[in-house]
């Protein structure tokens, strides 16, 4: 079964995450700034904006998420939670694992 590109891209970011998963933790700051404040709308352009169901709060939660999963890369556990899916996903593409967030 052949992937789409945007599956193969899903795939290669789930791989750069599980090997460092602070990679994302700075992007995702940064897409905290493009909040309205004290809004649930983010702005994709200057006059362009998106309304969000949990605004930052789903960032600073996946935030969360990747200094906690970090943490465990680096007692040299496992996060079954991405592993599972991806290794499954990443052997039927033959992606290998990525050792950068670039």
């Amino acid at each position: 079964m052949e992937r789409t590109e945007l599956e193969t891209d899903i795939f290669t970011w789930i791989n750069k995450v599980r090997e460092d998963p602070e990679c994302l933790v700075l992007a995702l700051e940064g897409r905290k700034l493009r909040f309205v404040e004290g809004t649930t709308k983010m702005r994709l352009t200057e006059s362009i904006f998106v309304d969000t169901n949990e605004g930052v709060a789903a960032i600073d939660e996946a935030i969360e998420f990747l200094e906690n999963m970090a943490e465990q890369v680096e007692n040299g556990e496992k996060s079954y939670e991405l592993l599972s899916w991806s290794d499954e996903a990443a052997a039927n593409t033959k992606l290998h694992v990525m050792k950068n967030c670039a």
